[in-house]
């Protein structure tokens, strides 16, 4: 949607049939020295597993809850060593049925043209708590349009920690 438009969907789910669903798009702006300003717009959807649908425990369905609504806004820029790297800070507010403050603190490089590794602190708040969660990926550009991303997601304290793969399509 052209350089300064970013729209997708950002999809997760775990063996427990948690998760969640968003549909987001997102609009970034030139700022001097470099800087990139980014505001998104999100509508999600969650999953928190299996319930029963009866008295008796016979039926079983999806908790699913939503949709909420996520805004959020990024400061980044561009670092010039290897074939390119990235600095980033994010922080987004979902409303709906349970409220939520997310921050992440991004830094990544390209080793190559085709390959990208990148670290991310994430921070979450709602009702249930606070947890922080570090993450690590690693990707392989496999076409023009095409990343393959591997990544590593795991809690600072107790939590699940998550091994994602992911197909990045650019337009």
């Amino acid at each position: 949607m052209g350089n300064d438009w970013t729209v997708g969907v950002d999809a997760y789910g775990t063996w427990s049939y948690t998760g969640h669903a968003a549909a987001f798009a997102s609009r970034s702006f030139a700022l001097p020295r470099g800087l990139q300003f980014a505001t998104e717009a999100a509508v999600v959807m969650r999953s928190d597993g299996m319930v029963p649908l009866d008295p008796w425990g016979q039926n079983y369905g999806l908790d699913v809850s939503g949709p909420d609504l996520r805004i959020g806004a990024s400061l980044g820029r561009g670092i010039d060593i290897m074939s390119g790297g990235w600095a980033t800070a994010a922080s987004s507010m979902t409303f709906g049925d349970v409220q939520s403050q997310k921050f992440e603190l991004t830094l990544g490089v390209s080793p190559s043209k085709w390959s990208k590794v990148y670290g991310q602190l994430q921070g979450t708040q709602n009702t249930w708590g606070q947890i922080w969660r570090a993450e690590t990926v690693a990707g392989l550009k496999i076409s023009d349009s095409h990343e393959f991303l591997l990544s590593f997601n795991a809690p600072f304290g107790e939590g699940e920690t998550r091994i994602g793969l992911q197909l990045w399509q650019t337009f």
